[in-house]
C-alpha cells in the first residue's frame, strides 16, 4: 500500500495534466510539491474550501500554489491518496507518522471517519508506542478537539497509571498547560504528596535544567530563584489537593516550601492543618480543592496506589477469558467503575496465624492477598476468585481465574514502584488454591504457601509448580521466607 501511495503521488501530474493546484508540503531539506485538482480538494476537505478561495489563493501561471510547511511529504502523500481513493493503510507506518497524520487530518478538516480510524488504530495497534511516547501524544492531541477518542483513552490510562506521565523521561519538558490538565484530573491513582513532589521537580527543572532534583534542593535556591519558582508554579499550585495531606506530610512536604505557595492558599491550608478544621466544611468556604477520588480505594500499608492500579485490569482480564466464571462479587469493566478493597486482616493488627486468617477471611468472597517479605521487602501476593472457606476436606480447589503477582522491592518514586511488575496465571488443569483451616492463604502446591506463624522462621515459601512463572526471587534458592506484614482485601465496586 505504501508503494502504491508513493507511485500514485509521483505519477499524478503525468497522468492528470489538468491539475490546477500545487501543494508544497514540508520544510527544507524535506520538501515536496504535489499536484491536485481543486474540485476534488474542495469536495473532500473543508480546509481546502477556504484555502482555495480567491482571498487565500496565490496563483503561479494557471495553478494555485499552497504551502503546508507543518505537514511532512510522507504524511501529505497518505492524505492525498485518501482524498482521491477513500482508502488508507496504517499497518506499515511508524507511530510518529500516524500521530502526525492524525494532526494533519484534523487541521485540514478531513472527514471524521478518517480521524476515528486513525485514533482507533493508535489505541488498538500502537498501544506500546503510545505508552512509550505518552508526553508527545498528549501535547499533540489535546490541542485538537476532534481527537476526543484518543483524548479519552489517554486520560483513562493516565489516571490508572500516573507513572506514564510522572516517570517519563520527557516529563520535565511538559508544557504548563498540559501539566495543568494532568493535575486537574479528579481520579489520579497517586498519593497527593507524590503529585506535589513531582510538581516541585518540574518547576525546579525550569530554573536549573541541568541539576538533578531532591526534596531538599529548593532550600538551596537563591532568593531570586525562589521568586522565579513562585511565578512558574503559581497557576499549578492551586490544583494540588492540600486537603489530602496528613498533618505529618503537610509538615514534611509542604510547609518547608511555603514561600512558593500563593498567600491565600498558604493561609487556608495552614489553618486547616494547624487548627484541625473539618476539611469538607472548610473547603466548601474556600478556594482549596477537595481530595481526589482515585479509581481504586485501598487502605494498604504495603501497596502503593500505582501498584494497586494493576489489580482490576488483571482481574478483568481473568474474567473475560474464563470459560466459566465463579466470581460472586461483580467485577465489571475497570475503565468504568471505582474499585474498593475492604481490609479483612492485617498481620501487625490481627496476627499472623492461620486461625486468625480464616476467622476473618472465610466466606467473604473473592479476595486479594498481599504480603511483604522480611529482610528483602519484596511485595508478592495472589488473587483468589472463589473465596476462602476453611475446607476440612477436598482442600484443593480449581479455577482458571486465579493469579499470583510480584512488585519487586522498590518503594521510592512512582516510577520505581511499578518498574518490576510480574504476573503469573494458573496453568490449565492445575491445583489453583489450597484451602485448609490449618494453613494460611496458599496458591498452587508450593507457588505461594503460608503456614503456622507467617512472621517467624521460614514458614512461608514460593516455588513455581502450578502457576506459569516464579514470583519470588531469593538469594539462596530455597524459596522460603517469613513476612513482616500481610494483608487480605475483599473486592467490590463503589
Amino acid at each position: 500500500m505504501a508503494t502504491a501511495v508513493k507511485q500514485f503521488c509521483n505519477d499524478f501530474g503525468q497522468f492528470s495534466p489538468d491539475t490546477d493546484v500545487v501543494i508544497q508540503a514540508g520544510q527544507e531539506p524535506d520538501i515536496k510539491a504535489f499536484q491536485a485538482h481543486s474540485a476534488v480538494l474542495r469536495a473532500r476537505s473543508a480546509f481546502f474550501q477556504s484555502a482555495l478561495s480567491t482571498t487565500w489563493a496565490r496563483k503561479e501561471g494557471n495553478r494555485i500554489v499552497l504551502k503546508k510547511p507543518n505537514v511532512s511529504p510522507l504524511v501529505f502523500e497518505m492524505l492525498l491518496y485518501y482524498l482521491y481513493n477513500g482508502r488508507i493503510n496504517l499497518d506499515e507506518q511508524d507511530g510518529i507518522d500516524i500521530l502526525n497524520l492524525l494532526v494533519a487530518a484534523d487541521e485540514l478538516l478531513i472527514a471524521q471517519d478518517l480521524l476515528g480510524h486513525i485514533q482507533d488504530h493508535l489505541i488498538t495497534v500502537k498501544t506500546t508506542w503510545l505508552e512509550t511516547n505518552f508526553g508527545l501524544v498528549l501535547h499533540a492531541i489535546f490541542r485538537h478537539s476532534s481527537c476526543f477518542r484518543l483524548q479519552d483513552y489517554c486520560l483513562l490510562q493516565m489516571c490508572w497509571r500516573p507513572e506514564l506521565v510522572f516517570a517519563a523521561d520527557d516529563f520535565l519538558e511538559y508544557d504548563e498547560d498540559i501539566l495543568s490538565m494532568v493535575l486537574e484530573q479528579e481520579d489520579l491513582q497517586m498519593e497527593e504528596k507524590d503529585v506535589w513532589e513531582n510538581l516541585l521537580r518540574w518547576g525546579f527543572s525550569q530554573i536549573r535544567p541541568r541539576q538533578s532534583f531532591n526534596i531538599g534542593s529548593i532550600g538551596k535556591l537563591k532568593k531570586d530563584e525562589i521568586q522565579n519558582l513562585y511565578e512558574i508554579l503559581k497557576n499549578c499550585i492551586p490544583l494540588i489537593r492540600f486537603t489530602d495531606f496528613s498533618n505529618r506530610d503537610f509538615s514534611d512536604h509542604v510547609w518547608p516550601f511555603r514561600d512558593i505557595v500563593p498567600d491565600m492558599i498558604r493561609f487556608e491550608i495552614e489553618k486547616i492543618h494547624k487548627n484541625n478544621h473539618d476539611t469538607f466544611f472548610f473547603v466548601s468556604h474556600s478556594s482549596l480543592l477537595l481530595p481526589r477520588c482515585p479509581l481504586i480505594r485501598i487502605d494498604s500499608t504495603i501497596l502503593h496506589p500505582a501498584q494497586a492500579a494493576y489489580l482490576p485490569e488483571w482481574i478483568e482480564f481473568a474474567q473475560k477469558n474464563s470459560p466459566a466464571s465463579t466470581l460472586t462479587t461483580e467485577i465489571p469493566d475497570p475503565t468504568r467503575v471505582t474499585y474498593q478493597f475492604k481490609l479483612l486482616v492485617r498481620g501487625t493488627i490481627h496476627g499472623f496465624t492461620p486461625r486468625t486468617f480464616h476467622e476473618r477471611c472465610d466466606n467473604q468472597g473473592p479476595s486479594i492477598v498481599v504480603l511483604r517479605v522480611r529482610d528483602t521487602r519484596q511485595i508478592i501476593g495472589g488473587y483468589n476468585p472463589i473465596g476462602w472457606r476453611g475446607l476440612r476436606r477436598n482442600h484443593w480447589q480449581y479455577t482458571c481465574d486465579s493469579f499470583l503477582f510480584s512488585f519487586g522491592s522498590k518503594c521510592g518514586s512512582i516510577g520505581d514502584v511499578a518498574s518490576d511488575v510480574r504476573l503469573s496465571r494458573v496453568l490449565p488443569g492445575c491445583e489453583a488454591i489450597y484451602d485448609d483451616p490449618k494453613f494460611g492463604p496458599c496458591f498452587g502446591k508450593t507457588d505461594l504457601d503460608m503456614r503456622i506463624k507467617f512472621d517467624e522462621g521460614e514458614n512461608c515459601s514460593a516455588r513455581k509448580q502450578c502457576y506459569k512463572h516464579n514470583i519470588f526471587g531469593d538469594v539462596n534458592g530455597s524459596g522460603k521466607f517469613s513476612v513482616d506484614e500481610y494483608e487480605v482485601f475483599q473486592i467490590y465496586k463503589a
